[in-house]
C-alpha cells in the first residue's frame, strides 16, 4: 500500500529490520496509493463494522463487499487511467495457463530433503494453529489427523505440476472468517475461480489497484490483531497461557515466525514441566451431609480415624515424582522417621499394680487414650472371669471425626493412630518407570512403618501399566479399588483392622 522498494530480509530479526527500512525510506511514499488504500480500508471497514456487523440479525446474508470493492476499484482504475496519471500501481499482466504435468526431479530430493522436512512441520503448525484460531471464533471442532491427510494429498499432486508447497494463508483465512465461511465448499468456489483467471479471465484484473487488495488484507487482519484482547481473560485463568502468548509473540516479532512457533512448542513443553513440579497434594474427606469426597480443609468435611485420603493432582512420571514424595510426606507422615509399627496390636489395661488403701481397686497405668492415668476403679465381688480381649475393631466402629481427622472427646488415642493411607489416584493418567518406582517405594516405606497403603479410582491406562510392570506381584493388586468409597467399605467391613498402637 506504500509502494515502497524495499531489501528482502531473511533471518532473524527480519520485522523490525522490515520497519526500519520502511520508516528510513518513507519519504518515497507514493502518496496516491496510500489514498487509495485508506479510502478502501474505510469503505470495508464501515460496510463490515456498521451494517454486516451491526444488522447481523436483520439481515438474511451479509453483504459481499469485498467482491464489490474489487469489481468497482477495478473499473474506476480501468477508466480513470489511474496508474498513467498518479502512478497507482495495478496488478499488471497475469500469466495465463498451467505447466504440464511431470514426474519431479528425485536428484533434488538430497539437496532439499532436510528443507523440505522443516518446511512441512512449519506448515502442518501453521495450518493447525490458524485452523484452531478460527475454529473457536466460529464454534466449531475440527480434526487434526483430517488436515494433515488434506495437505498430504494436495502436496502429492501438486508435485506433479511443479507448484509451491500449499500452506495455510492468514489473509485468506481471516477474509474467509470474515465473509461469514461455514464449509470447505468456498474453497471449490475459489479454485474454480482461480482456474478461470489464470485460463481465460486473468486479464480482466490487469487495472486491479495493489493498494486495494493491500486493504482488503489488512481488514481482514483486524480479528487476529484483536487477539490480544484475551491477554486479560489468560491472566485471570491461567496465568501459564498468558506467558505463552507473551513469549511467543516477542519471539516471533524480534525473530522469525518459524522460530517464534517452536518457542511457543518449547515455553508450552516447560509449562507442563513447571506444573507438574508444582503439582499439588491434598488430603480428602467425607462430606457430613452427602456421599461425596471432597477436600478435607473444608467446611463439613472429615476423616475416619487412623486413616488419611492422599489426591496427588498430576501424573506421576520423572519430573513429578519427588512432589510426590515431598507432598505426601507433608501432609500425611514421613514413614522414614517413625518408628516401625506392627501391624496388629492389642490395647491390654496393665492391672498389675493393686491399689493400697483398698484391696478392691486396681490402678490402671495406661488407658486408650481417656486422661485415665491413676484413675482408681473399684474391682466388682464376683468370680474372677477370664481376661477379656480388648483388642478394637477400628473399621467396624468407625465414626468420621473432625477435618483434621484426629479422634472425638473421649475415645482413645490409638483409635487416630495412622494404619491405612488410602490414594486417590483419579488423577494419575500416567505414570512412567520413574513414577512407578517411587509408588512402591512409598507403599514399602509405609508399610513397614505399620501403614497399610491402598490405591483408588486408578485409571485404566495407569492400571494397565501397573499390570504390565508387576505390580500386584510386588504389593498386590487387592489393595487397589475402584473407588475411594470402595476402599473405605473395605475398610469398614473388614474385621481383621484394628487400632494400631
Amino acid at each position: 500500500m506504500l509502494h515502497l522498494k524495499l531489501p528482502m530480509r531473511t533471518g532473524l530479526g527480519k520485522l523490525v529490520l522490515t520497519y526500519i527500512d520502511i520508516f528510513s525510506n518513507i519519504r518515497d511514499v507514493n502518496v496516491a496509493d496510500l489514498i487509495v488504500g485508506l479510502i478502501y480500508m474505510a469503505v470495508l471497514l464501515a460496510v463490515k463494522l456498521g451494517i454486516n456487523e451491526r444488522y447481523k440479525h436483520k439481515l438474511k446474508i451479509p453483504i459481499p463487499i469485498e467482491p464489490i470493492v474489487v469489481i468497482l476499484s477495478t473499473l474506476v482504475s480501468h477508466f480513470a487511467k489511474l496508474n498513467e496519471k498518479f502512478g497507482i500501481v495495478i496488478v499488471g499482466d497475469v500469466p495465463v495457463g498451467i505447466p504440464a504435468p511431470s514426474l519431479p526431479r528425485m536428484e533434488s530430493l538430497p539437496r532439499v530433503a532436510t528443507d523440505a522436512f522443516v518446511t512441512a512441520i512449519f506448515i502442518f503448525a501453521s495450518t493447525i494453529s490458524l485452523a484452531k484460531l478460527t475454529a473457536k471464533l466460529h464454534d466449531v471442532i475440527i480434526d487434526d489427523n483430517q488436515e494433515l491427510v488434506a495437505y498430504g494429498l494436495c502436496q502429492l499432486v501438486g508435485s506433479f505440476f511443479q507448484n509451491f508447497p500449499s500452506c495455510t494463508a492468514l489473509p485468506r483465512t481471516m477474509m474467509l472468517s470474515s465473509l461469514g465461511s461455514k464449509s470447505t465448499l468456498n474453497g471449490v468456489t475459489s479454485a474454480v475461480f482461480i482456474l478461470l483467471v489464470m485460463l481465460v479471465v486473468g486479464q480482466l484484473f490487469v487495472s486491479l489497484p495493489i493498494a486495494m487488495l493491500a486493504a482488503m488484507i489488512i481488514v481482514a487482519m483486524k480479528d487476529l490483531l484483536l487477539q490480544i484482547r484475551n491477554l486479560k481473560p489468560f491472566w485471570h485463568v491461567n496465568k501459564p497461557d498468558f506467558f505463552i502468548w507473551i513469549l511467543t509473540a516477542f519471539v516471533s516479532v524480534f525473530s522469525d515466525l518459524v522460530i517464534g512457533l517452536l518457542a511457543g512448542v518449547v515455553f508450552s513443553m516447560a509449562s507442563v514441566m513447571v506444573v507438574s513440579l508444582l503439582a499439588k497434594g491434598t488430603l480428602l474427606g467425607k462430606a457430613n451431609n452427602e456421599d461425596v469426597i471432597v477436600d478435607l480443609d473444608r467446611k463439613g468435611v472429615c476423616a475416619p480415624p487412623g486413616v488419611k485420603i492422599f489426591r496427588f493432582e498430576s501424573a506421576l512420571y520423572f519430573a513429578s515424582q519427588e512432589r510426590f514424595k515431598n507432598q505426601l510426606f507433608s501432609l500425611v507422615m514421613n514413614p522414614t522417621t517413625s518408628p516401625r509399627k506392627d501391624r496388629r496390636e492389642k490395647v491390654i489395661p496393665d492391672v498389675s499394680k493393686v491399689g493400697l488403701d483398698n484391696p478392691n481397686m486396681v490402678n490402671l497405668n495406661e488407658s486408650n487414650g481417656s486422661d485415665l492415668r491413676n484413675t482408681q476403679v473399684e474391682k466388682p465381688n464376683t468370680t474372677e472371669q477370664p481376661e477379656k480381649d480388648t483388642t478394637v475393631d477400628a473399621i467396624d466402629n468407625v465414626s468420621f471425626a473432625n477435618g483434621k481427622g484426629e479422634e472425638e472427646e473421649g475415645e482413645g488415642e490409638s483409635s487416630s493412630r495412622l494404619h491405612h493411607l488410602i490414594l486417590d489416584c483419579s488423577a494419575m493418567t500416567y505414570i512412567d518407570m520413574s513414577g512407578l518406582d517411587m509408588l512402591q517405594l512409598m507403599v514399602t516405606q509405609f508399610s513397614r512403618a505399620g501403614v497399610e497403603v491402598w490405591l483408588a479410582g486408578v485409571p485404566a491406562s495407569t492400571l494397565s501399566t501397573l499390570a504390565r510392570a508387576g505390580f500386584g506381584d510386588k504389593v498386590g493388586m487387592e489393595k487397589v479399588f475402584y473407588s475411594v468409597f470402595d476402599a473405605l467399605e473395605r475398610l469398614r467391613r473388614d474385621e481383621s483392622i484394628v487400632v494400631r498402637m
